[in-house]
């Protein structure tokens, strides 16, 4: 007696699991990117919101788009920004879409920045992030006489290094005298002030200054190419004006690397490139 195997009941369950199984992988198959997405994207955004949190309070990378902080950085330059050093205020946030805090100066876990400190800062009018050194702090009497620094009613002494001329990023030949500066209670810099051809330093607009008395909870700061940076020495329309320190965003710590570019050109100098500087 011949069999019927398509009767066997054991031969149709067999038939329905391999249409299941088939059915099965093409789900799979079809909806593979969607499973994957389903799957690995809480690691990603999880990743993306610690790089997102660390940039905010913790380490930031900027770049330097100008000449003002020469020679300590040229243009190029991307610097380790330590956005915890003093504490944080809503202008940490983006865009300064944080909540207003009540502690020092505006901000939470605040510290006040020390003389001659590199930070960065939103500034005061404008949502425009600058970099600038700080020289005088809340009491502090800043005044520039005949190309001078004068601190609290006493000259602070610089130590020149040497002249020279150097071709700057929109193309002009700067001549400059390098100086060495201590500021009491600070660190010790490099700095510029531009001379002519018989080697007399230039006179600018930030030369010769009324004494300032810097308010509370603000700084004064200036950029190390002294007669090319619009600073604390001008108003809040053409420079920066009394610095706000709530609006200060870190201290810049270290020039993690270069894309400063120098073509060697005989009479002129050349910066020397930089890979995880640590910032005089």
């Amino acid at each position: 007696m011949t069999s019927n195997k398509s009767n066997d009941p054991q031969n149709k369950l067999s038939e329905k699991d391999t249409k299941s199984d088939e059915e099965t992988k093409l789900q799979t198959q079809d909806g593979g990117i969607w499973h994957f997405i389903k799957t690995e994207a809480p690691f990603f955004l999880g990743v993306l919101a610690v790089i997102f949190t660390l940039r905010i309070f913790i380490y930031d990378m900027n770049y330097i788009p100008s000449e003002s902080m020469q020679p300590t950085m040229e243009v190029g330059d991307r610097i380790v920004v330590n956005k915890f050093a003093y504490g944080i205020s809503r202008h940490t946030f983006p865009f300064s879409f944080g909540p207003s805090f009540s502690g020092k100066n505006g901000r939470l876990f605040g510290n006040t920045p020390k003389r001659g400190d590199v930070i960065t800062f939103r500034h005061p009018t404008q949502n425009v992030i600058y970099i600038k050194r700080v020289i005088g702090l809340p009491g502090d009497i800043v005044q520039y006489r005949n190309g001078q620094l004068w601190l609290n009613n006493k000259l602070v002494t610089r130590t020149k290094i040497e002249n020279f001329q150097y071709k700057e990023y929109t193309g002009g030949i700067a001549t400059v005298s390098l100086f060495k500066q201590n500021l009491e209670g600070g660190r010790s810099f490099n700095f510029y002030e531009k001379i002519n051809s018989n080697q007399e330093e230039l006179e600018f607009g930030g030369d010769k200054t009324d004494p300032f008395t810097v308010p509370e909870g603000h700084l004064f700061v200036m950029g190390d190419n002294r007669d090319n940076s619009q600073d604390s020495r001008f108003s809040v329309e053409s420079g920066v004006g009394y610095l706000p320190i709530d609006r200060v965003l870190g201290r810049a710590e270290r020039v993690f690397f270069s894309t400063y570019k120098c073509k060697k050109t005989a009479g002129l100098k050349c910066a020397k490139r930089k890979f995880f500087s640590k910032l005089d």
